[in-house]
């Protein structure tokens, strides 16, 4: 008669995966749900346009945020003790300030040349924000592997609830202000300076006397042992988000403004929840699986418990996009929307699987099979924007390029969980001496 009240116990208990993917899930919801409830504002007051150069700002933004920390801020949560793990965060967040310097001398020498390749004047200004968002994101990054580490779950997802609803905020008095373009950039500088800032002050609060442990030569040591995270997972993360900006600019070269506010506007759409709640499992499932390896315990069956779940969790929005995207949208967002219906329709599957391999692929970076990992990536960021350009060429109809990226991105990223699972299984008997994971 108590065997499901004491299980859920254990599964509740403080620092279980259970609870922390709830306790970031629960935050995580609230801040999801903002942006839904201000979207259908925002869909009227501002046009697909604006929502295209928002799109071309942050296809810069984040190709340059992501090599903020040279990854080493995804180190964080490896180190056994707080004593190293501070070291990383130090190297992690003294890279951030280097590289935000050297961003802020691209963007004031060649702020010309890159309105021109946007062919969009009106966010020529704008650029010089970029720098401070290489700086927040690396910030905000090293800060949330840190939080992440001592499980302070609760603290992350009341970050995520501030960066929604000031960005909610900011955006809606924005686009009643008719600032375009300006207001939606703005807005998304705004919600993501004063989440990070309520990070910094969290951390001054609890962890600040360790800061006083950082020291050079520690963070030269640093510096080489965890050197696998700038040579291997640095370059494919950066191409990664190269291949997503890749596929933003040939769509901008290929279609009208307005296709491109189209497409960006339906991957904020399904990304946002996708996303919030991806990241929630993301961090947690890291920390647990980096934990059972320091352990020596088998890592596939909570990965393959993982991918169960996610794939359960993906279906009924899954055939929700397919069956009744085209119309929803225009009846939720206004009839200027309807070709971002038609869109979504397209490209839920390619999303959808991503959202469930997302958290898997934190086991090849515990494994140390970021040099691996780096070539299994880069078939993907050669494959998507080809199939882009080639079917851009081909055909000047934008349905047959999303439809191109749906299944060449579904097909690859189904290739990449096959092989996480090869190489966990492979792990797990070396782990456990000869005992294998069920498969």
């Amino acid at each position: 008669m108590h065997i499901i009240p004491d299980r859920l116990k254990r599964n509740l208990a403080a620092g279980s995966f259970t609870r922390g993917v709830l306790t970031l899930t629960t935050g995580t919801t609230i801040a999801q749900v903002i942006p839904f409830l201000v979207a259908p504002i925002l869909s009227r007051i501002y046009k697909p346009e604006d929502f295209g150069g928002l799109a071309l700002y942050l296809s810069l933004a984040s190709l340059l945020s992501v090599i903020a920390t040279a990854q080493y801020a995804n180190a964080v949560t490896l180190p056994e003790k707080d004593e190293e793990a501070i070291q990383v965060a130090g190297l992690a967040i003294l890279f951030s300030l280097g590289i935000s310097g050297v961003v802020l001398l691209i963007v004031s020498g060649c702020n010309a040349p890159l309105t021109l390749l946007l062919k969009h004047p009106e966010i020529s200004i704008w650029l010089y924000l970029i720098p401070g968002t290489t700086f927040l994101t690396g910030l905000s990054q090293t800060l949330n592997y840190w939080f992440n580490r001592h499980r302070y779950y609760a603290d992350l997802a009341k970050g995520r609830v501030v960066q929604s609803i000031f960005t909610a905020a900011a955006n809606v008095i924005a686009g009643f202000s008719g600032f375009g373009v300006a207001g939606l950039i703005l807005s998304s500088f705004i919600g993501q300076g004063i989440a990070t800032g309520y990070l910094v002050w969290q951390f001054w609060g609890r962890d600040r006397t360790l800061m006083r442990r950082i020291r050079p030569d520690q963070m030269v040591v640093i510096l080489r042992k965890y050197q696998d995270f700038p040579k291997f997972s640095g370059p494919q993360i950066f191409l990664d988000n190269l291949r997503n900006s890749s596929v933003i600019l040939l769509i901008s070269s290929y279609f009208n403004p307005a296709i491109l506010g189209y497409y960006s506007f339906t991957l904020k759409i399904i990304q946002t929840p996708l996303s919030f709640i991806g990241a929630s499992v993301f961090q947690v499932f890291y920390q647990t699986i980096a934990e059972a390896y320091h352990s020596k315990q088998a890592i596939w069956p909570l990965g393959k418990k993982l991918l169960s779940h996610l794939t359960l969790i993906s279906l009924p929005p899954l055939l929700i996009l397919l069956m009744a995207a085209p119309p929803l949208f225009p009846l939720f967002f206004g009839p200027e929307w309807t070709a971002a219906g038609s869109y979504a329709q397209i490209l839920a599957p390619w999303l959808l699987i991503g959202f469930i391999a997302s958290p898997l692929s934190t086991i090849p970076i515990v494994l140390r099979q970021q040099k691996a990992f780096f070539f299994v990536g880069l078939t993907n960021n050669l494959l998507l924007p080809a199939s882009v350009l080639i079917s851009s060429q081909i055909t000047h109809n934008i349905s047959i390029v999303l439809w191109a990226i749906s299944l060449i991105g579904s097909l690859y990223l189904i290739a990449a969980l096959i092989w996480i699972r090869t190489i966990s299984i492979k792990s797990d008997q070396l782990q456990t001496h000869g005992y294998g994971a069920n498969a």
